[in-house]
């Protein structure tokens, strides 16, 4: 396991783990960088013998402040903030990118000579940080020269290391805040936005914060991530049913291991051999449920009921029933399937109910069943 920079202390594994330690800049502090310092278990000390040259530290987007310009100004003229972020939009994240796959590059390719593994595991979390610092229009071209480095480091990996099978694999997606409360009414739009008066409304549509660490922040984490595989074992599909619980058990089934009993997710079907895990293979004809949930208060408020509903519900097609100014919204939902206005809400037509509760003192926000067809009530 490469890039693990969760690992304080890194734990044994069968095989080992390299740590890639640094201190996260949640301040608008004025240095942008930080040291990363690698970590191995006590046992794989030899390994950072193998490793040449010293790490790329993290590189976080310049402040509001260095680009001399203050949130507030930004906020209340949007045409010049729109100057601000085509002028810089975290360019110079890019060689920082490219220095550390580089760098991880050869650190990988030399060990695995000197110590093979069956299993090689990277993780970067740049593409995370430029995808919220960098994403201010469609096709950013920061964002797309960062994918076309990470896709020119895997071929190279590939090449190298000549495996088996290659996964490509995220944990979200990634949305501007526009995708929160898409519309084309800007009154509606702006009266759904939970925060509007605490953001910048980009002459293009798009949504801007001021992040903690002092820069401009554009994106939140999305619904759709990526799974690619590729492999002799593997079909040519798409995959429209997956979520991140399958990503562990296909992974097993990928690897040839038993999934442990216990195991949320599935196998997803996209191997071309007799699985060993088929009792935990994804049913190919599925029995969906329809559910409705009610929009009982504001569209956010709905949205985190939503949220908790489609996480613990799957293979259920959920409709929302609210005022009809705010189905264009709902309609952009990914997690839902239809909207209806209340007059044309018809509870029998549905075999689940919902209704969201929302506590404005404590903030205590969750859903409520108030009708199920399978028990009649």
């Amino acid at each position: 396991m490469w890039m693990a920079d969760c690992c304080l202390e890194p734990e044994e594994i069968d095989g080992y783990v390299v740590s890639a330690q640094y201190e996260m800049l949640d301040s608008p502090r004025p240095e942008r960088t930080s040291k990363r310092v690698l970590q191995v278990c006590g046992r794989d000390e030899a390994i950072l013998n193998l490793i040449s040259g010293e790490i790329p530290p993290r590189r976080y987007p310049r402040t509001l402040e260095q680009q001399g310009y203050s949130f507030a100004e930004l906020k209340e003229n949007p045409k010049r903030a729109w100057a601000a972020v085509e002028a810089y939009h975290f360019q110079d994240a890019l060689q920082n990118f490219e220095d550390e796959l580089n760098y991880f590059y050869r650190a990988m390719c030399a060990v695995q000579r000197e110590r093979p593994v069956d299993v090689l595991y990277f993780y970067t979390p740049t593409t995370d940080l430029i995808g919220h610092c960098a994403m201010y229009c469609d096709d950013c071209d920061v964002l797309i020269r960062a994918y076309q480095l990470l896709d020119d480091y895997i071929g190279k990996w590939m090449e190298a290391l000549n495996p088996k099978n290659t996964v490509v694999l995220s944990d979200h997606g990634m949305v501007n805040f526009k995708e929160l409360v898409n519309c084309t009414d800007e009154k509606v739009r702006r009266e759904a936005f939970a925060a509007s008066d605490e953001v910048i409304w980009l002459p293009n549509g798009y949504i801007a914060f001021e992040a903690r660490n002092g820069a401009l922040l554009f994106t939140a984490h999305g619904l759709k991530g990526l799974f690619i595989a590729s492999g002799k074992s593997i079909q040519n599909m798409r995959l429209d049913e997956m979520q991140t619980l399958d990503i562990y058990p296909t992974l097993l089934e990928l690897f040839g291991a038993v999934i442990p009993e216990g195991r949320e997710g599935y196998v997803q079907d996209i191997f071309s051999r007799p699985l060993i895990n088929e009792e935990k293979k994804l049913p190919g004809v599925l029995q969906r449920r329809k559910a409705a949930v009610l929009q009982c208060w504001s569209p956010s408020v709905t949205d985190i009921v939503l949220n908790e509903l489609y996480i613990r519900n799957r293979f259920v097609d959920f409709f929302v029933v609210g005022e009809e100014k705010y189905r264009e919204i709902f309609q952009h939902n990914p997690r839902i399937r239809g909207f209806l206005t209340y007059t044309e809400f018809d509870f029998r037509k549905f075999d689940q109910v919902y209704c969201g509760v929302y506590n404005q003192t404590t903030g205590l926000t969750q859903h409520v069943l108030v009708y199920d067809k399978g028990v009649g009530q």
